[in-house]
């Protein structure tokens, strides 16, 4: 990891992360509105999204079925999905 890892409220962090200005930020379960304010903080960070679920159930479902997995992740980035994310991940 090239930057910050932020689990929990960003709102604690935001002061600092603007004085850092990281190229790099990934943020475990972003609140779309939190993400929204780190962009006008930090315009140029590439911002990682990801949405935690246990590797474990993650595996289990890809070991079931692939697409049946995808559309399931697929639906959890939508619940918090922010357009101001660059890019998202389910697990590890």
């Amino acid at each position: 990891m090239l930057g910050p890892h932020v689990i929990g409220s960003l709102s604690d962090h935001f002061g600092r992360l603007e004085r850092w200005q990281p190229r790099l930020i990934l943020v475990l379960d972003p609140s779309p509105d939190q993400i929204r304010e780190l962009r006008q903080r930090c315009p140029n960070t590439f911002v990682i999204g990801r949405v935690y679920r246990p590797d474990d159930d993650v595996e289990r479902r890809i070991r079931a079925n692939p697409q049946q997995a995808a559309q399931w992740a697929h639906e959890a980035i939508v619940e918090r999905f922010a357009p101001e994310v660059n890019a998202w991940q389910v697990e590890n």
